[in-house]
C-alpha cells in the first residue's frame, strides 16, 4: 500500500499540475466575473446618482417657484389674461 505512490509518480504530479492549473483557470474566471459585477454595480449607482440629483433639481425648481409670487402666478395653467 505504501509503494503505490512511488510506483505511480507520474500518475501523482499529472494530478497536481492539473489541479494547479484547474485552480488558476477557476481564479482568472473568478477575478473576471468580480470586475465585470464591479462595472455593474458602478454603473448602475452612477445612474441613481444622476436620476436622484435630476430629481431633487426639479423638486427644488418647482419649490422656488412655489414660493414666488411672480413665478406661480405666471406658471398658473388656470389664468387666462
Amino acid at each position: 500500500m505504501i509503494a503505490w505512490p512511488f510506483a505511480n509518480w507520474r500518475l501523482i504530479a499529472a494530478a497536481g499540475i492539473f489541479a494547479v492549473l484547474a485552480y488558476g483557470a477557476w481564479e482568472i474566471n473568478d477575478r473576471a466575473y468580480d470586475r465585470g459585477y464591479a462595472a455593474r454595480v458602478t454603473e448602475e449607482t452612477t445612474a441613481t446618482k444622476e436620476r436622484t440629483n435630476a430629481a431633487n433639481r426639479a423638486d427644488d425648481a418647482a419649490r422656488r417657484c412655489a414660493a414666488d409670487p411672480g413665478c406661480r402666478l405666471q406658471n398658473d395653467g388656470y389664468r387666462r389674461d
